[in-house]
């Protein structure tokens, strides 16, 4: 149960590196606004940021294993090396600074100076770590590990939509707009493959918002528009020759947001050549209005 929901400590050693460096700059201020307790303060100061120290090099140990191990596409990619190239930076001001203090038997204002700096160099790399997680969801439960370089997937080898046989079933001959969707994000899921199956590009207008981010074979699409006019026909051509059997299902849902991450075995023949894979898809929902819609879609193979 702990590597489901904790794949890697970066995120756990990471906020006490935050956390023990901003506390070290806010008590090296009040060692020089509050006489009376001059000297506590900075001795609180000092142990904080040797602390911090101490758990910057586990964050950047645990970074490290992260880079190499957790699943990601090409976008994510080139924010997690800009995110590495500050974090090492900022991991060694932090390490500096704390041996630095050792010498230092003073408080002055470059002391302050510098551990503000410290803070806001932490700040900013936090930051980009926080667009690895919530903007291209890199390290969180419902992207499942791969290794490897990943980036880029051959056409043929393009991951598919999961699919569902009872959605399957009564949907080939038939278009999604003549359906009433169903309040269930996990049916809605399921339609999404089976609009694409059967070419109801209509069908898949409904269940996309029209922000939808769409990750596919190293490729993003950043609206409902752009997909529609792009790659959707090429997922449309390649899914009607493909067979899916789905092997496991996770969803969530917190209030009107949920997800649905699906595996499926996808086997078939395309261009001449033959496909026997296993796909996953995750595919994230809003409830807007009352329906579930289609928010973020990320495609890729194990």
């Amino acid at each position: 149960m702990a590597v489901a929901i904790l794949p890697n400590w970066h995120p756990l050693f990471v906020h006490f590196t935050v956390a023990l460096v901003t506390v070290s700059a806010i008590f090296f201020v009040l060692s020089k606004t509050v006489s009376s307790k001059s000297n506590a303060f900075e001795l609180v100061a000092k142990w904080t940021l040797w602390t911090g120290a101490g758990f910057t090099i586990l964050t950047v140990l645990a970074g490290m294993d992260a880079f190499g191990s957790v699943a990601h596409d090409s976008a994510g990619h080139s924010v997690m090396k800009t995110h590495r190239f500050w974090a090492l930076i900022t991991a060694s001001a932090i390490v500096i600074w704390a041996v630095w203090q050792v010498r230092t038997k003073t408080v002055s204002a470059p002391t302050i100076a510098g551990s503000l700096i410290l803070v806001g160099l932490v700040g900013f790399t936090g930051y980009l770590g926080s667009e690895l997680v919530y903007r291209h969801g890199i390290g969180v439960l419902p992207v499942s590990q791969k290794t490897g370089e990943g980036h880029q997937h051959k056409e043929d080898d393009r991951p598919i939509a999961a699919d569902q046989e009872r959605a399957v079933k009564g949907a080939e001959n038939n278009s999604l707009l003549d359906k009433e969707l169903s309040p269930d994000f996990v049916v809605v899921s399921d339609a999404l493959y089976v609009a694409l199956r059967s070419g109801d590009a209509a069908g898949v207008s409904k269940l996309l918002a029209d922000d939808v981010l769409i990750l596919e074979g190293g490729q993003a699409q950043t609206s409902k528009a752009e997909y529609m006019g792009g790659h959707m026909l090429l997922d449309m051509a390649f899914l009607k020759k493909m067979n899916s059997k789905q092997v496991s299902r996770e969803t969530g849902q917190t209030g009107d947001l949920a997800w649905v991450i699906t595996h499926t075995e996808v086997t078939g023949i395309y261009k001449g050549k033959p496909v026997d894979t296993t796909s996953r898809e995750f595919l994230q929902l809003r409830r807007i209005d009352g329906e579930w819609k289609i928010t973020l879609v990320q495609w890729g193979v194990n």
